[in-house]
């Protein structure tokens, strides 16, 4: 299973996996330590396990070497875009959950519209894809874009129907 599957897994599938999935990641780091993509996932995997943390203390800890490493990614490898596309994804899918961003809203908005001009964008799964339009529709509701946040909510409601999380209408907390 490769990196982004194993952040997947844990992210999106079976978060009580979290702390096994973190393991593997290790091993994988420890055959090769500059690996960015391993890098990245082990850090948004770090960052969400300390949003789970009922003591604060180490709720601190985890989210800030999270946080920490997903600040650091590296900029975009030409020969690896699918790796890279994959990366944006789990940063910015993990950077919405938290109380202390790692990028600022613009730069979450450059990440998204760089996701969503990839070409390897085409490749993401169904629900990854309303993933990352949702995640555009609330920043362009964030900034007073109504319409077209509303009209991009619905093309992420369309994807495969119904996606768990997605519903038909966007909450009014949302849009």
């Amino acid at each position: 299973m490769d990196s982004f599957a194993l952040y997947c897994l844990a992210a999106e599938i079976r978060p009580a996996e979290t702390l096994r999935v973190l393991g593997l990641i290790e091993r994988r780091l420890a055959g090769n330590p500059a690996d960015p993509e391993a890098r990245l996932y082990k850090g948004a995997l770090l960052a969400r396990l300390g949003l789970e943390m009922g003591d604060p203390g180490q709720a601190r800890r985890f989210l800030g070497a999270g946080i920490g490493i997903m600040r650091a990614m590296p900029p975009a490898d030409p020969s690896r875009p699918v790796a890279h596309l994959r990366m944006l994804y789990a940063r910015g899918t993990t950077q919405v959950l938290l109380p202390v961003p790692p990028m600022t809203l613009p730069e979450v908005d450059q990440g998204i519209a760089r996701i969503l001009d990839h070409p390897g964008f085409g490749r993401l799964h169904g629900p990854r894809r309303a993933v990352v339009l949702g995640m555009r529709a609330h920043l362009l509701k964030q900034q007073g874009q109504d319409r077209t946040a509303a009209r991009i909510w619905r093309a992420a409601t369309r994807i495969e129907n119904r996606i768990s999380g997605f519903p038909d209408a966007p909450p009014q907390i949302i849009l």
